[in-house]
């Protein structure tokens, strides 16, 4: 017998999403707790903890961006910032997953405040006054911590033939001034902060996008290139250039967001997206139960519609 799942997400996907959000939210494995009272910045809110400063690789490149929407399209996000740092030989500083409740696309500050606002070692939304401060100075709310998770993509997904060939680290934090003294990545306080469009900052290259669909990225130069819903183009060969520490992209989202046309950068990036499979126990166990309450493998059919 053949069971058929009609809806805009397939029911196996909403109960393994679901289960492991609720998983996640038990175990509180990544949460730190600290009992100090958050500073305030005239921009950004963060709190500031010490972290041991490692012996660094001074030549060492790194790229990183902000993930924002559902968790398919972050997903998508961490596929495409996997196969840029492959291409620009850079490693990836790579965000945490949110799961639960989340946030659509913006521009960078706006990303910038609801990531950082959900560091674990950021306590502006713990206090009465500074909790007040932070929703009127910037007209956005504290997060409901009970509905939401932050979780590491290495622990929900296998990476290891991605790290066989991309070098990969976790950004534990949002902060822009943990990746500054985590990395000794040095900025320049003479230029003023820019909400969006492409600059330097020091060591960090900034792409702040104006829309969501601000760059579709080409691997081999030409002149003829189809955009699509993208604004611009940007090389990668050019890209593979700079010579900054970091470069920091607003977001990475988008299917179609490379035009690839070398015949390895298309196989890399289909075996990568292949490669990329669940691994988080709590995820495998209750999909099997789901699997088989369906009649088992091979007696169901599970349809995404849009």
């Amino acid at each position: 017998m053949i069971t058929y799942l009609h809806s805009k997400l397939s029911i196996l996907s909403i109960v393994v999403i679901a289960y492991l959000y609720y998983y996640l939210q038990q175990q509180r494995y990544s949460l730190r707790k600290t009992n100090v009272l958050p500073s305030l910045n005239n921009t950004f809110y963060y709190t500031t903890t010490s972290h041991n400063v490692r012996n660094l690789d001074p030549n060492e490149k790194y790229i990183t961006f902000f993930t924002h929407s559902g968790f398919q399209n972050q997903l998508i996000q961490i596929e495409n910032g996997l196969l840029l740092a492959w291409y620009l030989n850079r490693t990836l500083l790579l965000p945490h997953a949110l799961l639960g409740q989340s946030f659509g696309w913006s521009t960078y500050p706006k990303l910038y405040l609801q990531h950082t606002i959900r560091d674990t070692n950021n306590n502006i939304c713990n206090h009465k006054r500074t909790r007040s401060l932070f929703q009127k100075n910037n007209k956005l709310k504290c997060p409901d911590k009970q509905r939401y998770t932050m979780a590491s993509f290495d622990e929900l997904f296998d990476l290891s033939w991605a790290r066989q060939h991309i070098r990969i680290e976790s950004r534990e934090y949002s902060d822009i001034h943990w990746l500054e003294h985590q990395y000794h990545i040095k900025r320049n306080k003479s230029i003023p902060e820019q909400n969006n469009g492409s600059y330097v900052d020091g060591d960090i290259l900034f792409f702040k996008d104006y829309t969501r669909y601000d760059w579709r990225l080409f691997d081999i130069p030409r002149k003829n290139r189809f955009l699509g819903k993208y604004k611009d183009s940007m090389d990668m060969t050019e890209l593979r250039q700079r010579e900054e520490k970091l470069i920091h992209f607003t977001s990475l989202f988008g299917t179609g967001k490379f035009s690839l046309k070398s015949t390895e950068d298309r196989q890399f990036f289909k075996t990568l997206r292949q490669s990329i499979t669940c691994k988080h126990p709590a995820v495998l166990k209750i999909t099997e139960k789901v699997i088989q309450s369906l009649g088992g493998p091979g007696n169901f059919i599970g349809v995404h519609l849009r």
